[in-house]
């Protein structure tokens, strides 16, 4: 009886120890489904925020450029603006002094004409002065004459007509040198006059054909700046157009790259089918192998033996990655694809059949992309 007893706690202490083994296992089987959920979805918000980082940076590249294109823009435009003011300085500074120049001239013309018309009054003035004294003179000569016949007499009136026949040639002779030096005089007012005139038409001639030839090389000069001035205005803006297309085409070029090479990585990391061979169950004793495959169609893998022994093949569990659609375990026995007692795996797999537990050869594995990688 009390065998029976011993026998009957044993069997109990031994049935408590795997139950309380089994509730162990079950427990880190959940807590390892809980770690896998939670890293995936810590993975899945790693991602969301990464692609929203992403897209912020590119507003604030695209705002970037609006706002340099625009600042572009506003200095070219200010450019021309100050360009054109000062163009339009240089033509009232270049109107303002031929305005200038035209009411200099007009004031002495004026001068010169006022000054003649003097000239001409004041000589007339004396000539008048000149006339009125003779004729004076005559009259006084004549009363004394008178008297002087009456007193004297004959003899006197002889003596007087001699003296008027002399005075008579005399006055001749004074008025034929006086009408011959006015005749001198007003030739030679004459020819100053004319001289005077010649000069300032040929002057004026000079002068209108001097301003006529600098308005002319004026107008010039301004055409061929303002036409190299727009010459040099398009090809600066032809040069800068084209830079800024190939700005833009390179800018493009290199985000279209980069966004190609980011999607190639991630479509790569999120599609690659990576599988983990541990030596015990539960995935413990280490990582024995590790194959990884991303494309379409089947890769097929053979293991090595391990040991010198028949079986030396020590894999007892198998952790599968995201990207791993279907993985068929090959049994030792035929060791190829299709055997009967193979074992396939759409998920991490911690223990597996008592026939391929240290006994797998090899595997096929399927990943979930749709592409190559």
């Amino acid at each position: 009886m009390k065998i029976k007893k011993e026998k009957t706690g044993k069997e109990k202490q031994n049935k408590e120890k795997k139950q309380k083994s089994e509730k162990a296992a079950k427990e880190k089987k959940s807590k390892e489904v809980k770690s896998k959920e939670s890293s995936s979805k810590r993975e899945h918000k790693h991602k969301e925020s990464s692609k929203k980082a992403e897209a912020h940076s590119k507003e604030k590249t695209a705002k970037e450029k609006n706002s340099k294109e625009r600042t572009k823009k506003r200095e070219q435009q200010n450019k021309e603006k100050s360009k054109k003011a000062e163009h339009s300085q240089k033509e009232k500074t270049a109107k303002e002094r031929n305005t200038k120049e035209k009411s200099k001239k007009r004031e002495s013309k004026t001068k010169e004409s006022s000054a003649k018309s003097k000239e001409r009054h004041d000589k007339a003035a004396k000539k008048e002065k000149h006339g009125k004294a003779q004729e004076k003179k005559s009259k006084e000569l004549s009363a004394k004459e008178k008297k002087s016949k009456e007193s004297t007499g004959k003899e006197r009136k002889q003596k007087a007509e001699r003296t008027n026949k002399e005075k008579v040639s005399k006055e001749k002779n004074h008025k034929a040198e006086k009408h011959s030096k006015e005749k001198t005089s007003k030739e030679r007012s004459q020819k100053t006059e004319r001289t005077k005139k010649e000069k300032t038409s040929k002057e004026r001639a000079q002068k209108a054909e001097k301003v006529s030839k600098e308005r002319a090389s004026k107008e010039k000069a301004s055409k061929e700046k303002s036409s190299k001035e727009k010459a040099g205005k398009e090809r600066t803006t032809k040069e800068r157009s084209l830079k800024a297309e190939r700005h833009t085409k390179e800018r493009t070029s290199k985000q279209e790259r980069t966004n190609k090479e980011k999607s190639h990585k991630q479509y790569k990391s999120t599609h690659t089918c990576t599988v983990w061979a541990y030596k015990h169950n539960h995935y413990q004793g280490g990582v024995l192998r590790q194959h990884s495959f991303c494309g379409t169609g089947r890769k097929d893998v053979r293991f090595a033996a391990r040991n010198r022994r028949r079986r030396g093949f020590d894999a007892s569990s198998f952790k599968l990655s995201g990207g791993c659609k279907q993985v068929q375990l090959w049994d030792e026995d035929a060791c190829r694809y299709g055997y009967g007692d193979n074992m396939n795996i759409r998920s991490s797999a911690a223990s597996v059949t008592w026939d391929l537990n240290d006994d797998i050869c090899g595997m096929s594995m399927w990943s979930t992309a749709t592409r190559s990688c």
